[in-house]
């Protein structure tokens, strides 16, 4: 299985950028230089650069990646919240079911009670099976549930709705946190792209320079605290 991309920079995305900059800014000075070494080196090839690395910088950042995916997780942890109390309500009524006193242990289990302290924990997966256990449970004990003016005649419905609420939640939550990985990716990958780019155009440069000491400086890979991945 492919792996998600890792950085090949070992400093912050905003120095990565700052770094690349510098060093568009030294190509930028000595592009004779650059062009007697090598044809694709001119000005066109530190405009194009330059627009890539103002392309990059614009891609969402941590924070404006994370922000739908932790909003959506707050939102699903309220809802949760909310089917956590709906389920203790059906444990009170199960408790009163006049039957079933002697059977409290396997009705409870099979309502879900052996789910419900990993759900209540945020555990979402959990969360969503508990609520089918339970509304399976809902529908094949109806009667009994409702006798003697026990269950509500609304919460069936009302426990059902509360389920298709939380599972849409639930895939908008996952779906949103799929795309920041998607868009995190992205992001890495492009900054790779551009920092490899950096180092092909520093290794000419101290090729170029390589008996002018100060020069060779301009172009040393690993300057600005961006220092190559060994």
């Amino acid at each position: 299985m492919a792996e998600r991309p890792k950085a090949d920079y070992k400093c912050k995305q905003v120095e990565l950028y700052a770094v690349l900059r510098i060093g568009l800014v030294s190509y930028r000075e000595h592009i004779p230089e650059f062009a007697n070494f090598k044809g694709k080196y001119n000005p066109a090839w530190g405009n194009t650069f330059e627009t890539e690395i103002n392309a990059a910088a614009t891609l969402p950042s941590f924070q404006q990646r994370d922000e739908k995916s932790e909003t959506a997780r707050i939102i699903l942890g309220e809802k949760a919240a909310q089917c956590s109390n709906k389920w203790q309500d059906l444990k009170r009524y199960i408790a009163d079911v006049d039957d079933w006193a002697n059977l409290q242990k396997p009705k409870l289990e099979a309502a879900g009670s052996t789910l419900y302290k990993e759900a209540s924990r945020q555990n979402w997966e959990v969360m969503k099976g508990l609520l089918q256990t339970a509304q399976t449970f809902i529908n094949n004990n109806t009667p009994e549930l409702k006798a003697n003016g026990n269950m509500p005649n609304p919460f069936p419905n009302q426990f059902d709705t509360l389920k298709q609420d939380y599972e849409a939640l639930y895939d908008d939550f996952i779906d949103k946190t799929q795309d920041q990985e998607d868009e995190t990716d992205e992001k890495i990958i492009e900054n790779n792209r551009l920092y490899k780019k950096l180092i092909q155009m520093f290794l000419d440069g101290q090729a170029i320079y390589r008996y002018n000491a100060a020069l060779r400086e301009r172009f040393k890979i690993g300057r600005a605290s961006c220092r190559e991945r060994v």
